[in-house]
């Protein structure tokens, strides 16, 4: 189990950590790389973290300081990050886990595409756009602005979108975030992809199942053996591992 996950991990190379973070401008001054008063922003994280760390807002945990803060989610705000291209890596795929909330991403100058919604994605095929060296923007559209019946503490546009609505006007809590809050990876994909199996049991008596296992990959024809081991963990005794091997001939349609 240990080589498996050293070899699945090897795969996966981070982006996290250091970023430039920067307030409005126009799309073309942005992704052109005209970017002045930057400051640092770590992800996974929050605008509002970083301007705190950046001495830019006050606490806004402290008194009454989420009144004057909470605007800060109501703007525009771009991030950047420059990284080389890993060593060996090959038909790449950029994988975000969680950017809060309404976003757009490019890379290299060009356009990947839009997202909304905190939990989760999005995801695009880069290895076409990939180079030795690399600018990735992203772009972190302010949150929706509808506040119920004009109140000045209960903004109601989390209705309209996919994110923790009570930090939008709730209670005492009213600031609304935005950020790119959980991890962003590379990811080296093989030339072909084990995409999505799915077993499921066909006789419990006799120890059957079914495994069902969409394969992706290039449009050449390509062969080769999948291999797959059977551990039982729920077993007393697990030691036992189960074996089964299928020839796949991509070119006879197998």
């Amino acid at each position: 189990k240990g080589e498996k996950s050293i070899i699945a991990s090897s795969l996966f190379f981070s982006l996290d950590g250091d970023w430039q973070m920067t307030e409005g401008e126009e799309e073309t001054e942005r992704v052109n790389n005209r970017w002045k008063d930057s400051i640092s922003s770590n992800v996974p994280g929050s605008v509002h973290t970083a301007l705190v760390e950046a001495g830019k807002i006050p606490d806004p945990t402290f008194g009454k300081n989420q009144m004057i803060v909470r605007e800060e989610g109501y703007k525009t705000w771009w991030m950047k990050k420059e990284f080389s291209r890993p060593k060996n890596s090959s038909n790449e795929k950029l994988i975000f886990e969680g950017i809060c909330n309404k976003s757009t991403v490019w890379l290299n100058g060009s356009k990947l595409g839009n997202h909304e919604g905190m939990f989760g994605g999005p995801e695009f095929e880069v290895g076409h756009l990939i180079k030795e060296q690399n600018n990735l923007i992203v772009k972190l559209e302010g949150v929706p602005n509808d506040f119920l019946n004009d109140s000045f503490y209960h903004n109601v546009g989390w209705r309209k979108t996919v994110v923790f609505n009570n930090v939008y006007g709730w209670h005492y809590s009213t600031i609304p975030p935005l950020g790119i809050w959980r991890s962003v990876k590379l990811y080296s994909q093989p030339p072909v992809i084990i995409e999505h199996p799915f077993i499921s049991t066909k006789d419990t008596q006799n120890g059957l199942m079914d495994l069902v296992i969409k394969l992706n990959g290039s449009k050449e024809a390509w062969q080769g053996k999948l291999t797959a081991s059977i551990i039982p963990e729920n077993f007393e005794d697990n030691e036992e591992v189960f074996y089964f091997e299928n020839e796949i001939d991509q070119s006879q349609g197998g």
